[in-house]
């Protein structure tokens, strides 16, 4: 389900890149995502989350998040890119 972003939060942290994000949805999403084999460098991914959160906020325009648990993988969906980006992570309390 697509849905605007009211606040956000991405942070390198560590070898980790730590994510949080607020939507109309009662709770926020909260991932904790690492490099991999696709996606090398973690503040790559900070820049490209970051930068894609804030085009969703700024022109209202709606992401897609989807995880994959059971594989450690989050998927986003944002307006900076063609299709879904697979990270791999892990979701956090």
């Amino acid at each position: 389900m697509k849905r605007e972003v009211k606040n956000f939060s991405v942070q390198v942290v560590g070898t980790d890149v730590i994510v949080e994000v607020e939507t109309d949805r009662l709770k926020p999403y909260k991932y904790r995502i690492w490099a991999d084999e696709r996606h090398k460098d973690i503040f790559l991914i900070e820049k490209h989350l970051s930068d894609g959160f804030f085009m969703a906020k700024t022109t209202r325009s709606k992401i897609e998040i989807r995880d994959y648990a059971e594989r450690s993988y989050v998927f986003f969906t944002l307006p900076n890119s063609i299709g879904p980006n697979q990270y791999s992570a892990e979701i956090l309390p």
